[in-house]
């Protein structure tokens, strides 16, 4: 007699179900001596029976095993079939984000402990599984940054999980923790945190075995709840002080009867969640999901497929990231279009300021835009000078000051007493004496042995 029995509680065994095997049965058939000589019993499949309270049997499943009989020389001479554990299956499990809604903002203050109308947050998720054998920096993950929410955030965003391994006939223990943290202001640039505001559990294991039984893609969508100890204990207040007010108004001496727990248990159903979170949970085959044709990315890096993630369409605007700015520009922009003097001037010559310092990074002729380069305006700074300052840009000048500051530029090189920027006369050393120093001769190279 053979039977399975569940092991979940201490003392308290249920049997799952049995199956009878007639040992003399095949001790006497010619077929098992047969194979026992050759040394390759056959494999057999029993069902597993259980007794119902109608009088019959319910098959529990079957039971995968093998006998062997074996006199005592043979057992000495004949070493043990070695029993190996079955080999674990590897599983990928894939989360996207999609979006987050009703996210409570009663506990997120200002400097002056005023709730804030909007926040910057983002979405982790961490894996805690004893069977997770991918690298150890891809156990803790996080999307980007929803900028100015409301209590909404768009994200679509995939978390990766690879390499969670499957044995049959051992547990499965893999939680994904979800978590929604607060960014502050600074972390806009350093992606700080400054807290997490809710949290939630998600059991994956039954979706991790039931593709490693199946061998194929398992996908659910579900939206998650996430909670917050401390804003719940907040909204209960909340719902026991609203509850003490209708009563002294409206309440009647028989209401007093009511129990505490009727009460709390009913607070309890009224409180509504953190936030909720929308996702989408992929379970596949790590073979599968390693091949080319269905490796995905982290985020919304290629590959993008399976499903293809877009780019969200709120939350990463100018207006969100830098709301602070887009608020001074707003400003600025009203005050112009009412027509406030002061404020008119004040965009003009900022303007102003903008176009000339733009003009500063356009190139031509080796020169900012906005100046004249001495080489073209001064023939005579072209014959004198060393070509190096030209790129250097030290022969630059603005064109208000006129062509004489060529002159008077010391990389012009040109003699004060000639002191005129006129295309040169008589032949080229005749035009060289015009210049304080003989400029370099960049065309010829003279090479000695």
């Amino acid at each position: 007699q053979g039977q399975e029995e569940d092991f979940g509680g201490l003392g308290n065994d249920e049997l799952i179900g049995r199956s009878f095997i007639d040992l003399e049965d095949r001790f006497d058939s010619t077929n098992f001596k047969h194979y026992m000589k050759l040394n390759k019993v056959p494999i057999e499949y029993r069902p597993l029976k259980q007794d119902t309270d109608a009088g019959g049997t319910l098959c529990k499943g079957n039971l995968e095993m093998w006998v062997e009989i074996l006199d005592a020389t043979t057992a000495a001479e004949r070493p043990v079939n070695p029993l190996v554990e079955p080999p674990a299956i590897e599983i990928e499990l894939r989360v996207v984000v999609w979006t987050v809604r009703n996210l409570s903002l009663k506990l997120c203050t200002d400097e002056n402990g005023l709730q804030e109308e909007s926040i910057n947050f983002r979405v982790r998720c961490q894996i805690d599984s004893s069977v997770y054998k991918g690298p150890e920096n891809a156990k803790t993950q996080e999307t980007d940054i929803h900028f100015g929410s409301t209590g909404e955030g768009e994200f679509n965003w995939r978390f990766v999980f690879s390499r969670i391994a499957v044995t049959t006939g051992v547990p499965v223990d893999c939680t994904l923790h979800f978590t929604i943290w607060k960014v502050s202001h600074e972390g806009v640039v350093t992606g700080t945190t400054r807290f997490m505001m809710c949290e939630s559990n998600l059991e994956t294991k039954s979706y991790c075995s039931k593709t490693a039984a199946r061998s194929e893609l398992v996908e659910v969508s579900e939206e998650i709840a996430l909670q917050n100890t401390e804003l719940t204990k907040l909204l209960e207040k909340e719902a026991a002080g609203l509850d003490e007010g209708d009563g002294a108004t409206f309440a009647d001496d028989d209401d007093e009867s009511d129990s505490d727990e009727e009460g709390l248990e009913r607070k309890s159903k009224e409180i509504p969640p953190a936030a909720l979170m929308e996702v989408l949970l992929q379970a596949v085959p790590q073979s599968q999901a390693s091949s080319s044709d269905h490796k995905v990315g982290v985020g919304r890096e290629e590959p993008n497929r399976n499903p293809v993630l877009l780019h969200p369409k709120s939350g990463r605007g100018f207006r969100e990231v830098f709301k602070e700015t887009a608020a001074l520009i707003d400003g600025v922009m009203e005050g112009f279009a009412n027509g406030k003097r002061r404020c008119k001037i004040l965009v003009a010559l900022f303007l102003v300021i903008g176009v000339i310092a733009l003009l500063h990074y356009i190139k031509k002729n080796d020169c900012p835009i906005i100046q004249a380069n001495c080489e073209i305006t001064c023939p005579t700074c072209k014959i004198c000078r060393d070509k190096q300052d030209v790129k250097a840009g030290r022969l630059c000048y603005y064109g208000i000051v006129g062509v004489k500051s060529c002159i008077a530029n010391p990389y012009c090189n040109i003699r004060e007493a000639y002191g005129k920027c006129d295309e040169p006369s008589g032949n080229k050393q005749e035009q060289q004496e015009q210049c304080i120093a003989k400029p370099p001769d960049t065309t010829v190279i003279q090479t000695q042995t």
